[in-house]
């Protein structure tokens, strides 16, 4: 692949304003996405900030290759409105951000694991007001057996240190957190918000939110993770603050 390099300072301006169903040939199309990856490495955006715009343009590299042109516009147009929100001044400090939950991510599931199959939900699990990042991935790799991880990360209402919980739940073991069936053709585990009532959260020994991670392997009763209220956590590894989550069978 020939690369096309172009001034640095023109660069936002081009992929901004450039039509996104311009193509004529897969030329241009090789040639769109090292104008952004010439922009990503020179433009000063910091490391963890550009991780849906790359995935976007890692999808219309693919579409270059395969000669899908019309894919290829389809990422270009998704990758000029996430680079446009890049480009943006920053909103603000509270909360979690999407650059904070990726780096947890990949310290949890190893580098660029945004290309693992991570599935992402964002609400408020924490009850504080603020939307968190829950993400889950089935680890088929792991030479114990087959696992369904869950990340949960938040920042407490008007900044302070990232909060994290992570839950590593084993596939067909005798245990009252085990999941059911892993093989082949099996249905996927899913994982989904759901609001527990009044009653429910009443059965808790200590306060939790109402916000649950509800894990469903179809086969088995449901696994809710839910995070308890008021919770600090304990430091680890530098990366923020640890919480152990509550882990409750339905």
């Amino acid at each position: 692949m020939r690369r096309h390099y172009l001034p640095a300072a023109i660069l936002p301006l081009l992929l901004l304003s450039a039509p996104a169903s311009a193509l004529e040939d897969v030329g241009e199309c090789y040639a769109v996405v090292e104008a952004y990856d010439q922009v990503l490495s020179e433009g000063g955006i910091a490391e963890g900030r550009a991780v849906a715009l790359d995935a976007a343009l890692g999808a219309a590299l693919s579409a270059c290759e395969a000669g899908d042109l019309a894919g290829a516009e389809a990422r270009f147009a998704e990758a000029q409105a996430l680079y446009a929100a890049l480009d943006a001044p920053p909103g603000g400090t509270a909360g979690v951000s999407d650059a904070d939950f990726w780096q947890l991510a990949d310290y949890m599931w190893g580098n660029r694991s945004y290309r693992k199959g991570v599935d992402v939900l964002q609400f408020d699990m924490t009850g504080d007001g603020d939307p968190d990042f829950i993400g889950s991935l089935e680890d088929r790799d792991n030479p114990d057996g087959p696992f369904f991880q869950v990340l949960v990360v938040s920042r407490p209402a008007g900044g302070g240190d990232l909060q994290y919980g992570f839950v590593s739940l084993p596939y067909n073991r005798e245990t009252q957190v085990s999941l059911c069936r892993f093989e082949d053709g099996a249905t996927a585990t899913a994982l989904r918000h759901r609001q527990l009532g009044p009653e429910e959260l009443a059965a808790f020994s200590i306060p939790v939110s109402a916000n649950a991670a509800e894990i469903d392997d179809s086969m088995c009763d449901t696994l809710r993770l839910l995070w308890p209220l008021g919770a600090m956590g304990y430091p680890e590894d530098g990366l923020g603050m640890r919480v152990d989550l509550i882990l409750d069978r339905n």
